[in-house]
């Protein structure tokens, strides 16, 4: 679940960063981009989490952007290892992928110093599972190589969308939790360099 809500996030920051990427290629700074979700458990306790290692760019009018799973940091070693392992399933599906189109005259028209509100829609494919996604993001030009996108609001994502139930309930049955949320909220900051 919580690996679903981060991996909607990037989707969405990629879609931001897309209409400020002008005619040039644009590649997603990882050491300044961040995906992150909140996992909330035993009903009360919510934890904050993130991904460590993106991917991505923005070229010829599409946008993709690629998250190791295996890079799912909650601050706890095993659960990171059980995430990966019974969450994500990594050895069969290594990534999460995010993909849409953007408009270049957008881009283009967005002046150093300037923002904009963007409404976006991209498609998510996590495990063996694809789904549409939208979202409000903040696109900023920060200068004339360097474009920044944050999430206005949290994605709240549902694990059974992307195919995960079956992955937060083993987590929870070896956690002994009584309950895992099955809705995530998953936040992004983007940081695209041409």
């Amino acid at each position: 679940m919580q690996y679903r809500v981060l991996a909607l996030t990037m989707t969405l920051a990629l879609i931001a960063c897309t209409p400020a990427a002008g005619q040039a290629d644009w590649q997603l700074n990882n050491d300044l981009s961040r995906i992150s979700f909140v996992s909330i458990k035993a009903t009360h306790v919510a934890e904050a989490h993130k991904f460590t290692r993106l991917k991505g760019g923005v070229a010829d009018g599409q946008i993709r952007l690629e998250i190791d799973l295996s890079s799912v940091d909650t601050l706890i070693p095993i659960r990171d290892e059980r995430m990966q392992e019974f969450l994500f399933e990594v050895g069969l599906f290594p990534t999460a992928t995010v993909t849409t189109e953007f408009d270049q005259a957008a881009v283009d028209a967005l002046a150093v110093g300037s923002s904009q509100i963007s409404d976006v829609s991209a498609t998510l494919t996590l495990k063996d599972q694809t789904i549409e996604i939208s979202a409000s993001l903040m696109l900023s030009r920060v200068s004339a190589t360097r474009v920044q996108v944050h999430s206005l609001q949290p994605l709240l994502l549902n694990v059974g969308a992307v195919g995960l139930t079956d992955g937060v309930e083993k987590l929870r049955e070896l956690a002994g939790l009584p309950s895992i949320s099955q809705a995530v909220p998953v936040t992004l900051s983007l940081t695209f360099d041409r």
